[in-house]
């Protein structure tokens, strides 16, 4: 019991000590901090393969999206809800590692994590050198950035982000089918991002958004449920993802 608690305040430490870093560069808010915080110190309380995962999803994430786009350097800080979107899951199933759950739980927070890395690759390449995005569901084009949209370069991306957080396990037979759902998580992501994903009209401007809320007043709702969120999308995927990479351990069992 004291060497459990021992690891997870030395994992909370370790996470604070990183998440101030980032916060100070501008890459995480207060709120998103903290929740980097918890997160954190649960991936170092289960050991350091877990805390490498993490590391290695989080540094080139934030490395990607202080890319300059357009010119500008962009430096989004990321909020608490961002930050347990893509690492909910995860932490989930490391928590659960805690209090005793199988060791093949580790496989569904890896799985996870790629599919969280694979679709913030994807997003920051594409944006950046992708094209014209085309709607995963249609093949027509939208705006860049928009939800649903892929680029060929954004695949790839995508194939490279689940690959290096699968890498970053240290075990080689866990490589392929880890990258597998992490890529499947992402094309998920996608796909709930064209259908049913939440999409407004700005009564002010009429622009096409995804936020309720533009020009300081209360948008229409134009297509899918007002819950289905971005990040609640993103949540979505790395779950179906964690189960893919979950269920394709227990096949080579």
């Amino acid at each position: 019991m004291k060497k459990r608690l021992l690891r997870i305040l030395s994992g909370l430490g370790l996470a604070g000590s990183v998440a101030i870093l980032a916060e100070r560069r501008g890459s995480l808010s207060p709120s998103g901090g903290v929740a980097a915080t918890l997160i954190g110190a649960l991936a170092f309380s289960n050991g350091w393969p877990a805390a490498r995962e993490l590391l290695v999803f989080f540094t080139t994430s934030t490395a990607l999206s202080h890319v300059p786009r357009d010119g500008q350097r962009y430096t989004p800080a990321r909020t608490a809800t961002q930050v347990l979107a893509n690492g909910g899951v995860a932490s989930i199933a490391w928590g659960g590692r805690l209090l005793g759950a199988p060791a093949y739980w580790s496989s569904l927070a890896s799985a996870a994590l790629a599919v969280a890395a694979a679709d913030t690759w994807a997003t920051e390449i594409g944006l950046r050198w992708g094209g014209t995005p085309r709607r995963i569901t249609s093949g027509q084009p939208v705006e860049a950035g928009e939800s649903g949209g892929v680029t060929s370069i954004g695949t790839l991306g995508a194939i490279g982000g689940a690959l290096i957080v699968a890498m970053s396990m240290g075990d080689k037979r866990e490589i392929a089918p880890v990258a597998f759902a992490g890529v499947l998580g992402a094309i998920a992501d996608s796909l709930l991002g064209a259908s049913v994903q939440a999409r407004y009209c700005c009564s002010a401007c009429n622009a096409r958004i995804e936020n309720p809320v533009h020009c300081g007043k209360r948008a229409e709702l134009m297509s899918g449920y007002a819950w289905m969120t971005n990040d609640a999308v993103n949540f979505a995927a790395t779950l179906v993802g964690g189960f893919a990479g979950l269920g394709l351990r227990q096949l080579r069992r």
